[in-house]
């Protein structure tokens, strides 16, 4: 039997499974499903009903896993270096060469590049592989670099794994770059001839150092230079920023900061999709919106051929950078809407007419997301010359973003929220930004009305007071007070009212609730309820009690938590388990404390057991548990 007819022991296995378990149900796992005549998961796994075949029990499609934010959509770009032969004899034999590339038994491919090993020869050849590096560098500066992000270039076979490293060291110095931005990992093998080759036949124990170092972010690569050198950075080691591979990590490699596969290599189908998403790894802390693909071989000429799957499956799986460039003023367009008739202008008084459109928290919302997604678009594609009638409008709309957030976290530090081009962008034509930094911020203290008087109208004054009282009232596991202005501003939200005397109204209302919050923060010092708990206890008791007198119920609050701790009853950890023994015990010492003659003039009936101030005290003491 010669070498290509042998069969594998995989397959002799599951030949004697289907014969000696011939009822047996067959249930197929798989990311990438192979779709052809010889191997096909769908035929081999998926039953007839009623005549038709049953691709998938249950499919988990890349469409959901980009909404669910477990990888990110990957564009393609088309920038085919060919070949120097004839174009149509290039298309025609693209096929053939897929298929070599596809045998899998290791006899069968020697036979086969020794047979067909003319067309790799063409794919390295020093004026394409020159062609082929200056696009790649040139890409790999302007777009992933930048921001941070690294990228995998895919070659032919090993050779070409040193042809490339050799050239891409050459170009890296002419740019003054360290020739390590860049390095080869690739599979050892017996006797290699060439010497290029064997010089890149790493150990195991270096190429798991350079896999370690690729993955790095730029601050994890800071924090490991300053671990081994401190601060001297002439011995820092350089970032390894571009992989050259050819087999090895094209499947199974996870490196979220890879945002870029240069591919000058034939690949499709399920090696193709396996392949692309090494660049779909999210990366929240970089901010990474997308991946790139682009192919230098021509896979991408024809997409159908390419990937044999689902219409959809190739849809989602690669988006068209072409059309993503198209879609850029579609989505500026949509953004803008939301702030019709008003003049893209450095004006205050356009940019706090922006605001007033963001009033509405579904407006708000809505703009939120639009602005996310031109953001995702304009860093992708970034710096292509497609966008430069567009910066003014961008500018503008982040400048907006900024104000917009700066008065919902009530403070100055927004610009980390953004993307790396985008803050780039924005520091470098600062007009707009210059204008939304202006704007007042605050958060609710003793000098908020100051800063407040400084928007011209009532509108914006409620807008900017609305705006920090929703930042401040929101806290997690806010005090009684809090929580109960965090209800009235609530309330005042949900009313619809647009009359000037209405927003007048408003804004008496949202001033009411800022001073009363101010005073919330400056009475536990002004009132010597400083201690574990005895604020809280302050704040129910003056809710539920019938006197206001300040003095007596301050004095209350701190004799009920002394005499709680005198009887042991507030150590560390004596809250969990909520509603456990340890709250009993303290409802019960509390209840009885408060018969006490000093706790007559709040009115407390001392026949009630289940008094309405009791479980409001015992949460917030709670609150100030050791261990809470």
């Amino acid at each position: 039997m010669s070498a290509r007819k042998k069969p594998s022991k995989g397959a002799s296995y599951a030949m004697t499974m289907r014969a000696k378990l011939k009822n047996a149900f067959r249930f197929g796992f798989t990311g990438t499903p192979i779709d052809r005549t010889m191997q096909n998961t769908h035929r081999d796994f998926g039953p007839l009903v009623d005549g038709e075949q049953e691709r998938y029990l249950s499919h988990y499609g890349i469409r959901r896993s980009i909404k669910d934010g477990a990888t990110l959509e990957v564009h393609y770009v088309r920038d085919k270096v060919p070949f120097v032969i004839d174009e149509e004899a290039m298309n025609i034999g693209y096929e053939q060469i897929c298929a070599e590339m596809e045998v899998e038994d290791e006899e069968a491919k020697d036979n086969v590049q020794r047979e067909k090993a003319k067309w790799k020869e063409l794919a390295r050849h020093p004026d394409r592989v020159e062609i082929v590096l200056e696009k790649m560098l040139t890409h790999f500066l302007a777009y992933p670099d930048p921001s941070g992000f690294k990228a995998q270039l895919v070659a032919v076979d090993r050779k070409a794994c040193a042809v490339y490293k050799e050239g891409l060291d050459a170009k890296l110095r002419a740019r003054g770059l360290p020739p390590e931005t860049a390095d080869a990992v690739i599979s050892g093998a017996q006797n290699t001839a060439d010497k290029d080759v064997r010089q890149l036949e790493y150990t195991k124990a270096k190429q798991d150092d350079l896999i370690e170092w690729f993955k790095l972010t730029p601050r994890e690569w800071e924090e490991k230079n300053r671990e081994m050198h401190g601060d001297e950075r002439a011995k820092w080691r350089p970032p390894l920023k571009i992989l050259i591979v050819c087999d090895r990590l094209l499947t199974g490699f996870d490196a979220p900061v890879e945002q870029v596969m240069y591919l000058d290599k034939p690949l499709r189908d399920h090696n193709l999709l396996q392949a692309i998403a090494r660049t779909n790894r999210p990366l929240p802390s970089m901010k990474k919106l997308t991946g790139v693909v682009v192919d230098y071989f021509g896979n991408f000429e024809r997409l159908e051929k390419a990937l044999n799957f689902d219409t959809s499956i190739r849809e989602e799986s690669l988006i068209d950078w072409g059309a993503l460039k198209k879609s850029v003023p579609g989505e500026v367009a949509r953004c803008m809407a939301m702030f019709k008739d008003i003049p893209v202008q450095a004006k205050r008084e356009n940019l706090l007419a922006a605001l007033r459109r963001l009033r509405d928290p579904s407006a708000a919302k809505r703009f939120e997301q639009n602005l996310r997604s031109l953001e995702r678009l304009w860093e992708a594609v970034s710096p292509d010359p497609c966008l430069y009638p567009l910066v003014e409008q961008y500018n503008w709309l982040c400048s907006i973003f900024v104000a917009w957030r700066r008065r919902q976290k009530g403070s100055r530090d927004t610009h980390g929220e953004l993307a790396a081009k985008t803050r780039q962008l924005i520091e470098k034509n600062t007009t707009f930004m210059v204008v939304a930094e202006s704007l007042p911020v605050f958060k609710i203290d003793a000098d908020y009305a100051g800063k407040v008087d400084e928007l011209p109208t009532p509108s914006d004054k409620a807008a900017a007071l609305e705006a920090a009282l929703t930042a401040e009232l929101a806290e997690d596991d806010a005090g009684f007070t809090y929580r109960m202005l965090g209800e009235r501003l609530k309330r005042l939200k949900e009313r619809k009212d647009k009359s000037d005397a209405a927003t007048a109204e408003r804004l008496r209302e949202y001033e009411e609730i800022a001073r009363e919050a101010a005073k919330t923060k400056q009475e536990p010092a002004r009132l010597n309820l400083q201690g574990p708990g005895e604020y809280g206890v302050f704040e129910v008791l003056r809710a539920h009690g019938k006197t206001q007198d300040e003095g007596l119920l301050a004095e209350c609050a701190r004799r009920m938590v002394a005499h709680l701790k005198e009887h042991q009853l507030l150590g560390a950890g004596w809250s969990y388990p909520r509603g456990g023994g340890g709250w009993q015990r303290v409802e019960r010492s509390a209840l009885a404390e408060s018969w006490n003659d000093l706790y007559r003039p709040l009115g407390f009936d001392p026949a009630a057991e289940d008094p309405p101030f009791l479980k409001p005290l015992v949460n917030e003491l709670a609150k100030s548990d050791a261990q809470g």
